[in-house]
C-alpha cells in the first residue's frame, strides 16, 4: 500500500440532499420536470402532500406556479438534465459556511463541482 503523505487539498464531497433549490424554480421547470422531481401527478397537478408539507405562503406561490390552465410551455426547455441540475442545484457558495486547510482560509473556489445522481455535488 502506498499513501500520500501531502495532500495539495483533501478529497471530500459535499452534496445536498435535495437536488434542487425549490424557490429557483419556473412555472416552465415545473411543467417539464416536475413530476420527475416528484412535485407533481402525472396529470401535472400538484401532489397533494407537497401542498401540505408546505408553509401559507409558500403554499400559494407554489398553487399559482402549478397551475397550467393558461400555460404556453416553450419549446426549447434545456435537453439534458445536466443544464436543469447546473442551474436549479443547490450552490456550495449557498452551503460553505467555513472552511480552513492546514491553517490557511479556503473557499468555494478551491472546490470543483460534479453532477452526481441529478445532484450538484
Amino acid at each position: 500500500m502506498e499513501w500520500a503523505k501531502e495532500l495539495a487539498f483533501p478529497a471530500i464531497t459535499i452534496c445536498n440532499n435535495n437536488p434542487i433549490r425549490f424557490y429557483k424554480l419556473s412555472k416552465s421547470d415545473l411543467y417539464f420536470a416536475g413530476h420527475w422531481l416528484g412535485l407533481l401527478l402525472a396529470n401535472r397537478t400538484a401532489r397533494p402532500i407537497v401542498l401540505e408539507l408546505l408553509q401559507d405562503d409558500r403554499q400559494k406561490w407554489f398553487q399559482k406556479l402549478s397551475d397550467f390552465r393558461l400555460f404556453l410551455p416553450p419549446r426549447n426547455f434545456e435537453s439534458t438534465t445536466l443544464e436543469f441540475v447546473d442551474r436549479l442545484g443547490h450552490q456550495l457558495e449557498d452551503m460553505l459556511l467555513s472552511c480552513k486547510y492546514r491553517g490557511e482560509m479556503c473557499g468555494p473556489q478551491n472546490f470543483s463541482s460534479c453532477t452526481h445522481i441529478a445532484r450538484m455535488c
